[in-house]
C-alpha cells in the first residue's frame, strides 16, 4: 500500500487538476508524486479508497460548500444584476467542481428565477 504522505500528495494533485479545468486522473497524479507507471495503473483505486485520501478530499468539499453558501447569500441579497450573475456563476462553478471530486453525476437541475 502507498505511503501516507504520498497519498495526501496525490489528493492535492487531483485537486490541482480539477481547479485547472482538467478531468481528474488519479494515475497521472500518482506518477507526478513519484509512483512508477506500473504502480499508478494498478493501485489508483486503492489510493482513492484510502482514509487519508478521503480526508483531504472531504476538506476540499467542505470548502466548496462554503463557497456555495456564500454564493446563495449573494443571490439572495442581489443589489444589482451583476452581483446576481456573479453569485450564480460562483455557485455553478463550485457545484461542477464538487461533481468532479466526488465523481457523481447531477441528479437534479438547479433553477434560479429572476425576480422583478
Amino acid at each position: 500500500m502507498p505511503k501516507k504522505g504520498n497519498i495526501t500528495g496525490v489528493a492535492r494533485k487531483v485537486q490541482e487538476q480539477i481547479l485547472s479545468g482538467k478531468l481528474p486522473n488519479v494515475a497521472r497524479a500518482m506518477i507526478e508524486v513519484g509512483y512508477s507507471v506500473n504502480t499508478a495503473n494498478k493501485q489508483s483505486k486503492q489510493v482513492t479508497s484510502h482514509p487519508d485520501y478521503q480526508k483531504v478530499q472531504k476538506t476540499f468539499l467542505e470548502r466548496l460548500n462554503t463557497v456555495q453558501d456564500i454564493s446563495f447569500e449573494i443571490i439572495e441579497k442581489k443589489k444589482s444584476k451583476a452581483s446576481f450573475r456573479d453569485g450564480v456563476e460562483a455557485l455553478d462553478k463550485a457545484k461542477k467542481l464538487e461533481f468532479l471530486i466526488t465523481g457523481e453525476k447531477p441528479t437534479e437541475a438547479i433553477a434560479v428565477k429572476w425576480i422583478e
